[in-house]
């Protein structure tokens, strides 16, 4: 059971109501997509690009949700991290990988780190 605080007075009685409860929200952090954040066991990590060859990087994530991960530790911000191949390849460790467009017009194959508000949602 939950209150909402009806501050405007407009909500009738018996009324539905869609609410989002943040469980937690972290400001000013580095995120990637969530599809480039890979699991092996226990451990985290991503590919990072670095002259045109792919590096298994480990990782320590914080909020992850459906879209994003946090990362608290491993890459830094602007680094490159290998989201998918463009002909649906599998990425593995050590793959040369040749950047044809800037990725900032290739949405899903790269993606830069960036910060940014990150909440998590149940």
């Amino acid at each position: 059971m939950i209150a909402v605080d009806d501050a405007k007075e407009d909500l009738l009685p018996n009324t539905s109501v869609m609410v989002t409860v943040t469980v937690q929200q972290h400001s000013h952090v580095l995120t990637i997509p969530r599809t480039a954040l890979h699991t092996e066991g226990p451990v985290n990590y991503v590919l990072l690009v670095k002259d045109g060859t792919l590096h298994k990087t480990i990782v320590d994530t914080g909020v992850v949700n459906l879209e994003r991960a946090e990362i608290t530790r491993g890459p830094a911000e602007n680094d490159l991290v290998a989201v998918s191949a463009a002909d649906n390849r599998e990425l593995r460790d050590g793959m040369r990988v040749r950047l044809g467009d800037p990725p900032s017009s290739r949405p899903g194959i790269v993606a830069s780190l960036k910060r940014r508000v990150l909440s998590a949602v149940p």
